[in-house]
């Protein structure tokens, strides 16, 4: 390892040049490829909701539909475009454009496998993409507190409940009933039910 000898203010800038500025660099490099190429494609996803597709064009679906080729049934663009066409005309045909469907799901529901197949994938696609992670990042810490050095050998279908209740911490227990359904599991010389 090398040691430089030089002024306190050449060797702040040493370093800064040497190391925080390829580290920032490359830092803001992979956030871009992460989530800006990501953006586009979900993006295009949005425009087949009701909502969207109204307004919209099949130009706007096609990075969609670049990205999620190997999941669609038939890949030939005329095919594509048809369905997007049938798609946008049943939307426009609502008259009241409060029955249209808000969310992914109800789109989902509504659109017909087999007249509309790739769609259908498409909409499914868009329903099972998550969106946040929070939910998963929290079943995370409380498997944390849960599985602590003590509990090490807590068995699996007693760690998923005690994750279960851990995580559903507002639901509201009937006690009695879950005493009953202890008790009544399994022979007992002593009568635990109430």
């Amino acid at each position: 390892m090398f040691t430089f000898y030089c002024r306190t203010g050449v060797m702040k800038r040493c370093r800064r040049t040497s190391i925080s500025v390829p580290f920032v660099d490359d830092l803001r490099a992979s956030l871009i490829e992460k989530f800006v190429t990501h953006q586009t494609t979900l993006a295009s996803l949005q425009t087949i909701m009701p909502r969207n597709i109204i307004n919209s064009n099949f130009d706007s679906i096609k990075p969609a539909l670049q990205f999620y080729r190997n999941d669609l049934n038939d890949t030939n663009e005329a095919i594509l475009e048809g369905e997007w066409d049938l798609w946008k005309l049943k939307w426009k045909s609502y008259k009241n454009k409060n029955d249209i469907a808000k969310y992914a799901i109800d789109a989902l529901n509504e659109c017909n496998k087999n007249l509309r197949p790739n769609i259908y994938t498409i909409l499914h696609l868009l329903t099972i993409l998550p969106f946040s992670t929070a939910s998963v990042e929290r079943t995370f810490s409380s498997m944390k507190r849960l599985k602590t050095y003590l509990r090490n050998k807590t068995g699996e279908d007693r760690l998923t409940g005690l994750a279960l209740l851990s995580i559903h911490r507002n639901l509201k227990i009937d006690y009695d009933v879950v005493l009953n359904m202890f008790a009544t599991k399994s022979k007992r010389r002593l009568k635990l039910t109430i």
